[in-house]
């Protein structure tokens, strides 16, 4: 059996895992197609607000601010008390 038989695809943070270890190496093409791979996947509203969050780190990796702060206000809108989102800045 290989890898890719145990794994999930259609759980979000599957997707939003792999993103986050590729956006922290700089392979932000790839981080991005995960990032919408989660999305596609439909989640509840705080999966979503996950994946927004996501998205807020990408395009400010990106150097496109206005598009993080667009994320960020719908991933607070999304899930208002989670507290990594409540922590995440942009400045």
């Amino acid at each position: 059996m290989c890898i890719r038989d145990s794994v999930d695809v259609l759980r979000p943070d599957v997707h939003l895992d792999y993103a986050r270890a590729l956006l922290e190496t700089g392979n932000l093409e790839k981080a991005d197609f995960e990032i919408e791979s989660a999305r596609l996947t439909k989640p509840a509203p705080k999966g979503m607000a996950l994946v927004e969050l996501s998205t807020a780190r990408l395009r400010l990796a990106q150097g496109k601010k206005d598009l993080a702060k667009k994320a960020l206000a719908e991933a607070q809108k999304l899930d208002p008390e989670n507290a990594d989102i409540k922590a995440f800045e942009i400045k």
